[in-house]
């Protein structure tokens, strides 16, 4: 909003997919560098009792929310070290603070936890440069992944976790992902790296 058509690029992908991922990272790259990439794209699935989830749902959730966001990074990276300057943000999850708060959540507590790692990590190694790279945690916000969930099967998903999140809901104490967004606009600015942003904390724009 605010912003002209014309300087407005949507670049479908599917970031479970190297190859294709990596025709979005090339026409993302064609005008020149990355200034700043927001890893937002995850996936909440496979939910379900341990036992029952397969090897290859649980790679397809590595692929999406640790592999994809640490390959994009190393992508731009070069531009925005040759520039001196670029912002790295993964979007995380407050499950990682409280991984058994989210039970027959296991494949998404345990890649966000991997997300903070690498995200710590990476942040030390570039430390210096201009770059930097935080975690951003945004709390309950209403976006189609709670929608889905909340759809879901209690008997498959839990009824504690299917429960909480149409409680959620129903109180109203989701925020917009505008809020969101804008929470995390005004930390962009700064030099903070390798931190563990959390929306209740972030100042917030006008």
């Amino acid at each position: 909003r605010g912003v002209p058509a014309g300087r407005v690029s949507v670049l479908p992908a599917d970031l479970a997919d190297e190859e294709d991922r990596g025709r979005a990272v090339a026409a993302a790259l064609a005008p020149g560098r990355v200034d700043i990439l927001v890893n937002n794209a995850a996936t909440v699935e496979p939910l379900g009792p341990t036992d029952g989830i397969k090897a290859g749902d649980l790679r397809l959730a590595f692929e999406v929310n640790v592999i994809a966001p640490a390959a994009l990074t190393a992508a731009v990276l070069p531009g925005m070290l040759e520039a001196g300057w670029g912002r790295v943000v993964n979007v995380s999850s407050g499950i990682v603070a409280n991984p058994a708060g989210m039970v027959r959540g296991n494949a998404y507590a345990t890649t966000k936890a991997a997300l903070e790692a690498h995200t710590v990590n990476l942040a030390a190694e570039l430390r210096g440069t201009g770059v930097t790279v935080n975690a951003y945690r945004p709390g309950g916000v209403d976006t189609a992944m709670q929608a889905w969930i909340r759809r879901q099967d209690p008997e498959h998903i839990g009824s504690g976790l299917h429960e909480r999140f149409n409680r959620n809901y129903a109180e109203g104490t989701l925020i917009t992902p505008e809020y969101s967004a804008a929470a995390l606009l005004a930390l962009l600015a700064g030099d903070d790296t390798g931190a563990i942003w959390d929306v209740s904390t972030a100042p917030v724009g006008a």
